[in-house]
């Protein structure tokens, strides 16, 4: 076969999957081009499978017509949640027994809370 030598810029997918979408739902689609702090450095293949898992899963679910889910894994296994379940609620990270609610503090990772809100037991103790 054919060798190419020029280089390809991949990229751009999320404009052309969000047209798609608009043709076919009734609904605000926006795209979203994450920073290279955002996307928190080079996916491993764990990384890259559980997208492709859950990726999947949900094009499965909207390529049927399912709609007011998300996919979501409990208990090891892949399943769905209403939306409902989860949208407008607040999950939040017990301030007094996080020790990486600390690291991510002390790298400069905004959590909603003052430094001096988090309780010193959230120090991560030394393993020797």
């Amino acid at each position: 076969g054919e060798e190419y030598t020029d280089s390809i810029r991949l990229g751009g997918i999320s404009r052309v999957l969000a047209d798609q979408l608009r043709e076919h739902l009734d609904t605000s689609i926006r795209t979203t081009v994450l920073g290279h702090m955002q996307r928190g450095g080079t996916p491993t293949a764990y990384d890259r499978n559980l997208a492709t898992a859950f990726g999947t899963r949900a094009a499965k679910l909207a390529a049927n017509g399912t709609t007011g889910v998300m996919v979501a894994i409990q208990n090891n296994s892949f399943t769905t949640v209403p939306l409902e379940e989860v949208a407008g609620k607040t999950r939040t990270v017990p301030l007094d027994v996080s020790p990486l609610l600390r690291s991510g503090l002390d790298v400069g990772t905004s959590f909603g809370v003052e430094e001096s809100e988090v309780p010193a037991t959230a120090d991560p103790e030394p393993r020797v």
